[in-house]
């Protein structure tokens, strides 16, 4: 059999397997263990339970690319009650850490040793040099 995960009993953890093989290998192994009838019931969860695991595996391994983290993180601000306000005369510290918690949230990886100097300064009036302003 593959690689699949287990419980510390050796049990396979279905809700994480994407495989219909592993589902139907499973599904005949508890009915012969258990010796149960099947019926609608049974196989209507039994499918549910199949789709979830397949959607939840389907979502959980999308990641979005950069634009769209950014634009998510966009909609997350205009989601929550507080009020940041952003502008050249504004503290940029509680917008750091609301990057932060979104990246945290999403499983994003850490900034790397690079940052800011990977970043690409926009063109803004009156000129802005935020590398001035991360030191």
């Amino acid at each position: 059999m593959k690689n699949v995960p287990v419980n510390d009993k050796g049990e396979i953890i279905l809700g994480d397997v994407f495989d219909a093989k592993i589902w139907a290998e499973e599904f005949m192994r508890i009915k012969a263990e258990k010796n149960f009838e099947i019926d609608e019931g049974l196989m209507l969860a039994w499918f549910a339970n199949a789709i979830m695991a397949g959607y939840d595996y389907a979502h959980r391994s999308k990641k979005p690319n950069a634009s769209e983290a950014i634009y998510g993180f966009c909609a997350w601000i205009t989601c929550r009650k507080e009020v940041v306000t952003a502008g050249s005369s504004e503290n940029a510290a509680p917008w750091a850490e609301l990057a932060k918690q979104y990246c945290e949230q999403n499983e994003f990886p850490p900034i790397s040793d690079n940052y800011p100097n990977n970043l690409t300064v926009m063109n803004t009036y009156p000129p802005c040099d935020y590398r001035e302003k991360t030191k």
